[in-house]
């Protein structure tokens, strides 16, 4: 006879079936200064927490719920990834607990690529995103949150980075912008930032060079999925000059 499970391995399936496949609770007391330093900057209380817990998507799985769920609004990817984490924080939770979420919508600087390391999801790729030996380029952070909870820290385990056996390098070859030095780990915004925003731009609605990635095609995002992330970082980009 199998043993019912805990209300918190349920609720970790819980997301992974929801498509937060990617779950790490960091002790903060065990975290390097410089992550404790980033979290302080904006004034958060640690002292009333004791595990800051990661959750990210690896693969299709998310883009799948989410369009089910149909969520009408500006930030549906933000929205969702929220709606997931205060449910399972509720379910985690003591009546008494005070969990913060820190990650998306918070003016706490989080540094997700440098968790992300410690946790052994991936390493950074000369694209700027952090790069998984599984999912390789289609994996990302979407949530963080501080609790008091004595959630049992995972054991993370560091892996290469698969770029380092990569002989071709087809992610540099494929950028029509020239923004990527497979041999640095220097991605050269401005010049994708200006290919991007040209007439007829080849990476208005996708990356060549992340589609062109050898390492977990199988897990690659949805088209509709690629056409939104990129529609909505151009988009970005051009409040953001209209702001300057």
């Amino acid at each position: 006879m199998h043993e019912p499970s805990s209300p918190h391995s349920s609720a970790v399936d819980n997301l992974a079936e929801q498509g937060l496949n990617l779950y790490a609770v960091f002790e903060l007391s065990q975290l390097p200064d410089s992550i404790i330093d980033d979290l302080k900057q904006s004034d958060t209380d640690l002292d009333k927490y004791s595990r800051l817990v990661l959750l990210g998507n690896g693969g299709q799985r998310f883009w799948d719920e989410l369009e089910k769920v149909q969520i009408d609004v500006p930030h549906p990817v933000d929205t969702f990834s929220l709606r997931l984490t205060e449910a399972f924080i509720k379910t985690v939770s003591a009546a008494d607990d005070s969990s913060l979420i820190v990650y998306p919508q918070s003016d706490v600087m989080v540094p997700l690529q440098q968790l992300g390391n410690l946790a052994g999801w991936g390493t950074p790729s000369p694209i700027g995103n952090s790069i998984s030996p599984e999912f390789g380029l289609w994996f990302a952070f979407r949530a963080a949150f501080l609790t008091s909870v004595e959630l049992t820290p995972t054991k993370n385990e560091q892996r290469p980075s698969p770029c380092l056996t990569c002989v071709d390098k087809p992610c540099q070859t494929a950028c029509p912008a020239g923004a990527v030095q497979a041999s640095s780990s220097t991605f050269k915004l401005q010049n994708c930032i200006t290919h991007r925003l040209s007439v007829g731009s080849s990476c208005a609605a996708t990356c060549l060079a992340r589609m062109a990635c050898p390492v977990g095609v199988e897990h690659r995002y949805p088209p509709q999925a690629v056409r939104y992330l990129y529609s909505t970082s151009l988009q970005s980009i051009h409040n953001w000059l209209a702001e300057k």
